[in-house]
């Protein structure tokens, strides 16, 4: 779960992050900079936590022999990491989040039909319904499900989510909420302000993506230029993005 969460702040095909962007005016990439400039301290006391965890008390796991399925069920060459490498460093050279997925699907797209010799329409398939592979071992447990597909209930989600905003918006609801938040920033800032009101949204909603737009839909009248705008995403990536998770 910890690894989920440097990923969901520090990966340019995150879902929340890409939610974040988008709903305060700001670019992911440079979002995800500073998002894992907040996180570092963070990573490295877990990163030293978790070790000496592991060390004094090895965890004890089943014996598997899935990289040898692995290698018996695929063509697995040091090319098979580009997909990956891309996606690793695209934010390095200061690509767009679109584009490095699109680089990425369309290099495994080719590394499929011609290292692993699967034909361009199982391909495809594989891309909307998700790839499998038949049997009962854990290889194909490991391989169910995926696909564009299985995105529907989160698209849905977002845009239901959204229509909640709208409604609210007007029912004259964010009006008075933005009267509350405007007393709260001389006592609290900016920072704690947002936090209230994140915590706020996601014991309401029980639902990150509900959050996310509540919080920023509350409160976007008060950040109106580029830095002010960037600054709020880097707020909101540090209360509503992790918030949700403490409400039971």
């Amino acid at each position: 779960i910890a690894g989920a969460y440097v990923g969901d702040r520090g990966s340019p095909l995150s879902s929340s992050a890409q939610l974040v962007a988008s709903v305060t005016d700001t670019l992911v990439e440079n979002n995800m900079r500073r998002n894992m400039r907040d996180a570092l301290p963070v990573i490295v006391i877990c990163s030293l936590a978790y070790g000496l965890l592991s060390w004094f008390m090895p965890p004890i796991s089943p014996h598997t022999d899935l990289a040898e399925q692995l290698g018996g069920a695929f063509a697995l060459t040091p090319a098979t990491l580009v997909p990956a490498l891309v996606v690793i460093f695209g934010p390095t050279f200061k690509i767009r989040a679109r584009y490095i997925f699109l680089c990425s699907t369309l290099t495994a797209i080719v590394l499929a039909t011609t290292l692993q010799g699967i034909p361009p329409v199982k391909a495809l398939h594989g891309i909307l319904w998700g790839y499998e592979i038949h049997g009962t071992d854990s290889l194909a447990r490991l391989f169910a499900g995926g696909g564009i597909c299985s995105m529907a209930a989160p698209i849905i989600i977002v845009l239901l989510s959204a229509s909640t905003i709208e409604i609210l918006i007007r029912s004259a609801f964010l009006t008075r909420a933005e009267r509350g938040i405007a007393l709260l920033f001389p006592h609290l800032g900016a920072y704690l302000t947002n936090a209230v009101v994140s915590l706020a949204a996601s014991a309401i909603a029980c639902n990150q993506t509900l959050a996310i737009l509540f919080t920023a839909k509350i409160q976007q009248k008060f950040y109106r230029t580029p830095r002010e705008k960037t600054a709020f995403a880097q707020m909101i990536s540090n209360t509503a993005v992790l918030l949700p998770v403490l409400i039971p």
